[in-house]
C-alpha cells in the first residue's frame, strides 16, 4: 500500500490539508500521491482523495490563493497552478 503525501510551504499564513483513503475497493496497493507547494502570503490548499492511483499537484506562488482538489475513482490526476493576486 503505498500513499505519498508531501507539503513545501513557506512564507506568511499558508495552510495545506492532505486527506487520502480507500474505501471504494479492496486493495493492497492504493497508490495514490498528493504533493503541494506554497509559496508567498495568504495561500491555503485542501487535497482530498478516495481510491486507487489518485495523482494530486497543488503549486501556488503569490498572494491569496486557495486550491481544493477533490478525487474519487481510480487513475485519476489533478493538478492546479496559482500565480498572482487573489486567484
Amino acid at each position: 500500500r503505498l500513499v505519498e503525501a508531501t507539503s513545501n510551504q513557506g512564507g506568511d499564513r499558508n495552510t495545506s490539508t492532505i486527506n487520502q483513503t480507500n474505501s471504494l475497493v479492496l486493495a493492497n496497493a492504493s497508490s495514490s500521491s498528493a504533493t503541494v507547494t506554497q509559496n508567498g502570503d495568504d495561500n491555503g490548499s485542501t487535497v482530498n482523495q478516495n481510491g486507487v492511483a489518485l495523482e494530486a499537484t497543488v503549486i501556488q506562488s503569490g498572494d491569496d490563493n486557495t486550491a481544493l482538489l477533490n478525487q474519487t475513482g481510480s487513475g485519476n490526476t489533478a493538478s492546479a497552478t496559482q500565480g498572482g493576486t487573489l486567484n
